[in-house]
């Protein structure tokens, strides 16, 4: 819902267990820092448990998002499609 909040998560294995994730909307990076508070990402290396938020969620947000895990051995990732409604009234 436009102006909603959403929360896309994704669980990581691996042996090792990759150390950190990253995201990407359109096959463009997201700035995960604090030059951009609308994303905030978690990460749990021992449970695997990864997720991305985003604190309001407008059109332009809708996407294909993808979430990329790397150890030393390859990359993997998996990736959902995010529709953003309009407002109800």
């Amino acid at each position: 819902m436009d102006g909603a909040k959403a929360r896309l998560v994704c669980r990581v294995r691996g042996r090792p267990m990759p150390e950190s994730v990253a995201w990407n909307r359109d096959g463009k990076l997201l700035p995960l820092d604090d030059s951009s508070p609308q994303y905030a990402a978690t990460y749990d290396s021992v449970s695997g448990d990864a997720s991305l938020t985003i604190g309001e969620v407008f059109p332009e947000d809708a996407g294909v998002y993808e979430c990329f895990a790397e150890n030393k051995y390859g990359r993997a990732r998996t990736k959902a499609q995010l529709i953003v409604e309009g407002a109800s009234l």
